[in-house]
């Protein structure tokens, strides 16, 4: 399993890395063809669009992995080791169902796009291609929660373990 997450990790963040620079070089280039040349591409800003939209829901994923998303931890702080175990499982387990609905919604919106056959006004490509950061990025958030639930659970267990023992 270990492999498999490996390379995941590393699809996500190549994946970002590559969105990153293509919006970085897209929009660098029209800024130097509008300033020397007065002219620049008219679908150059919706393409540096686009590509956040992606690296937004691809860097959720990867935020989630690293624990890296905000979260406010001023009532958590006073808690037992024990109950911030158990905040951090009901935490994990109410981001994986928002992650599901993100997934099921965001799915019936790349549907609705595909079947009206929607275009982008600048690329006039199927506009479907940017709704699926939505579920995907949200099936990789849950997929990282379930991860962290996994990890939470099997340290209640072992301690519960340890305490028994």
């Amino acid at each position: 399993m270990n492999y498999l997450e490996n390379i995941l990790n590393s699809l996500e963040e190549t994946l970002v890395a590559l969105g990153i620079s293509l919006a970085s070089v897209i929009l660098f280039a029209n800024v130097v063809l509008r300033y020397f040349f007065n002219s620049g591409w008219e679908w150059a800003e919706e393409a540096a669009r686009y590509s956040i939209v992606w690296i937004v829901f691809l860097g959720g994923s990867i935020c989630a992995r690293k624990g890296m998303h905000l979260s406010v931890d001023a009532v958590a702080v006073r808690l037992s080791a024990a109950r911030q175990r158990l905040l951090r499982i009901l935490v994990d387990s109410l981001t994986f169902v928002f992650c599901i609905f993100l997934v099921i919604y965001g799915s019936d919106l790349v549907m609705l796009a595909y079947e009206t056959e929607q275009l982008t006004p600048g690329l006039e490509m199927p506009i479907y291609y940017v709704y699926l950061a939505i579920p995907t990025g949200g099936a990789l958030m849950a997929l990282r929660s379930l991860q962290d639930l996994y990890r939470a659970l099997r340290h209640t267990k072992a301690q519960r373990t340890l305490e028994a023992g």
